[in-house]
């Protein structure tokens, strides 16, 4: 497997440039690189194919799309393929996971939060004592005052047990 320099993320809508250095597979001795974007569920997006061009010191390869190439990217986790081939040959040098941000110049709505944020909210949507309400904030502190003062009584029967504070240690001294 070789190692790779592409993104590990890319907003549909945007554009992107990097540049691979494949030292088994130079662009001097006749080598092309190529990608194949291939989404994970298959009715998202039809797989999409792009070729490196060969960099200016003619060893390596400088991949980029523009924005309109990006833009009907569809939001989700995709694989991207690297391919190189010389001839006859062909060798699928190896597949990273690439995720595809949504395209914000295409959506009305966007939500920023974590895919756990959504699962929470949606979870405390069905609780009728909270009424629908995202209340995880006040949640949280609640939970943390509680360990606070658990923590607190804890410490207290610490204290108590290793005999540093009873009144048997003040009448000895």
């Amino acid at each position: 497997m070789v190692s790779f320099a592409s993104p590990s993320c890319l907003r549909a809508g945007d554009s992107i440039a990097w540049s691979e250095r494949l030292d088994d597979y130079p662009a001097s001795a006749g080598w092309s690189l190529s990608f194949r974007l291939i989404w994970r569920a298959a009715a998202a997006t039809a797989p999409f194919e792009f070729a490196a061009q060969v960099s200016p010191d003619g060893e390596g390869f400088d991949v980029s799309l523009s924005a309109p190439e990006t833009a009907g990217f569809t939001a989700g986790t995709a694989a991207l393929a690297a391919i190189v081939s010389r001839d006859d040959a062909k060798i699928t040098l190896g597949i990273v996971p690439l995720e595809i941000l949504p395209n914000l110049a295409a959506v009305d709505a966007f939500d920023d939060r974590s895919e756990n944020r959504r699962a929470l909210y949606l979870e405390r949507a069905d609780d009728p004592d909270k009424r629908g309400r995202n209340t995880a904030p006040d949640d949280i502190v609640k939970a943390f005052r509680a360990l606070k003062k658990q923590a607190a009584k804890q410490a207290a029967k610490q204290q108590e047990s290793s005999g540093l504070f009873n009144d048997e240690n003040k009448k000895a001294e």
